[in-house]
């Protein structure tokens, strides 16, 4: 029973997180855009990201009320950090922040004890392309229509995820580029193929390039994880990105 609940613990700290970091966006998203989806399209993403990872409709309500004004709520400001890791892996960390001259101590201190170097602005994002990143829930009898159907829609490339756990559904990555995101999330929800469940979307950055960890040694990829695990653990981070192949590392 102690077992069952320490785990439960870390699961609703790892929750608070992450509803944490959404509410940050979704205020600061509605301050600098309205509230209306129609003209704020990356309130649409940030939304339906929120809602597929059950954050509670009231913490929900209460971001929107916060960046609309009609709750008092913290002013965040939105940053995005590049930096280098072990063997100059780039890093693209966005943050949403009250205090910039914090937050900078603190990425510069993670970077630097963890073999790397916070850099300028150019340095890694360079590295990297934006786009657009959808995770459907499919059906086995579906697929073939949805394959169709997401293609047709603009789609640039899908990719089978496997999910051992899940064996009703199929999981897909949907890549778009970035500004036809929500256009084909849209012609994916709406379609008249049956069976697909959901539609998850989100901004990412897509490496151009990657780093092998075949040639590191145990200290340089002990430094990669505990870089990438301290990063996300820092409140004012929202996404940490990467160009580590860490498939190499397995």
């Amino acid at each position: 029973w102690s077992n069952i609940k320490r785990v439960k613990a870390v699961e609703d700290v790892k929750k608070a997180k992450i509803f944490g970091k959404l509410s940050r966006e979704i205020t600061n998203v509605v301050r600098l855009h309205g509230e209306e989806l129609s003209g704020n399209p990356r309130l649409g993403v940030v939304l339906a990201h929120a809602r597929s990872v059950n954050m509670p409709k009231q913490a929900i309500d209460k971001a929107l009320k916060s960046g609309s004004g009609k709750l008092e709520g913290v002013a965040y400001e939105e940053y995005l950090y590049e930096g280098f890791g072990p063997l100059r892996g780039g890093f693209l960390v966005s943050v949403l922040t009250d205090n910039k001259n914090r937050t900078v101590q603190h990425l510069r201190t993670i970077f630097a004890r963890n073999g790397g170097e916070l850099g300028v602005s150019g340095s890694a994002s360079k590295l990297f392309v934006k786009k657009g990143l959808l995770t459907a829930h499919v059906i086995p009898q579906s697929e073939s229509g949805f394959l169709d159907e997401a293609i047709n829609a603009g789609a640039e490339d899908v990719l089978e995820i496997e999910e051992p756990s899940n064996k009703d559904t199929k999981q897909f990555e949907v890549h778009t580029d970035f500004v036809s995101m929500m256009k084909v999330r849209k012609s994916l929800l709406n379609t008249s193929v049956e069976g697909i469940t959901s539609v998850q979307a989100e901004a990412v950055w897509i490496p151009l390039n990657q780093v092998s960890l075949e040639d590191a040694d145990d200290e340089q990829r002990g430094e990669i994880d505990k870089l990438i695990n301290e990063l996300e653990d820092l409140d004012d981070v929202q996404s940490v990105r990467h160009n580590y192949d860490i498939q190499t590392q397995e």
